[in-house]
Order: C-alpha cells, then sequence, then structure tokens
C-alpha cells in the first residue's frame, strides 16, 4: 500500500487478531477520558478509513500525547503499530543529533500529520516478536466530555 511516501507491506488480519488481545487506554487524565468519549470523532474519515484497511482498532492507540488546554478541543499526538514493514520511503522519525530525532510527518487528509517509522516505542505485549510499522499521527480531537474544574 502507498500512502504519501510510504509504501508498506502489511497484514491487516493479524493486526486485527492482536488489537483483540490488546487493552484499550487506561488512563483518567481528562484528556484521555474525553479521547476515548468523542470515539471516532477523534479521527478524520479518510484516517478511519487507512486504519480499517491496516487492521488498526482506532480506540487503542500505544500512546497519547495531549497539548493544550483541557476543555478545549485538544491536539494530540500518538501512535498505532501494525504488523508489516516499510518497504520504500524516508522514516517519519528523522535524527538530527547523536541521540536526537525529530518528526517529519506529511499532511493527511482531515489530520494535521501521519507518518511511518521503524521506530518503536510502547509496543504492546500482543505485539512483540512480530515485524511492525508505527504510525505516527496528529489530530484535534473535539471536547465532548464536560470541562474539568480549573
Amino acid at each position: 500500500m502507498q500512502v504519501g511516501r510510504w509504501s508498506i507491506r502489511f497484514d491487516p488480519e493479524l493486526t486485527r487478531e492482536l488489537y483483540a488481545k490488546t487493552a484499550s487506554i487506561s488512563c483518567e487524565c481528562s484528556d484521555c477520558v474525553n479521547f476515548r468519549a468523542a470515539g471516532e470523532r477523534a479521527f478524520a474519515p479518510p484516517f478511519l478509513h487507512l486504519l480499517t484497511q491496516l487492521g488498526v482498532e482506532p480506540s487503542k492507540p500505544a500512546e497519547l500525547c495531549h497539548y493544550g488546554a483541557s476543555g478545549e478541543p485538544m491536539p494530540p499526538q500518538g501512535w498505532f503499530h501494525v504488523v508489516g514493514h516499510l518497504e520504500t520511503g524516508r522514516d517519519a522519525w528523522q535524527q538530527t543529533g547523536q541521540d536526537t530525532y525529530s518528526l517529519d510527518p506529511e499532511p493527511f487528509p482531515g489530520m494535521t500529520s501521519i507518518g511511518f517509522t521503524s521506530r518503536l516505542s510502547q509496543v504492546p505485549e500482543p505485539f512483540e516478536g512480530h515485524p511492525l510499522v508505527q504510525l505516527e499521527f496528529e489530530t484535534t480531537v473535539p471536547w465532548v466530555t464536560a470541562a474539568p474544574l480549573a
């Protein structure tokens, strides 16, 4: 599959099986509670279609990093794992120093950006031991829960 500059070989069936064995986000911070409450509204329809093609469960990102003020639309970044490998395309994480890297994503319809990388982080236990690609994303999630107290 070609997505932006990346060509990916992937196994959607095995990816789905592994997500079925993976726990959902358990963080109870107001931003993660809101992400769960927003459900599929957290992602643009073209990105949800991509996740379906890849076999990814949208409610189970490996990580979410929230930026902005709670109670307002929030721009989280996060990532998912996909069984497979990158065939072509410059990795989304570019080395900028001996021990430093910078994210070099691409725009995607309805999303701030996405990127594919072979640099893995926080791999869920069911995925361990499989060849993986990490799908980085940045989106804006509408605030759908009661705003937290200041």
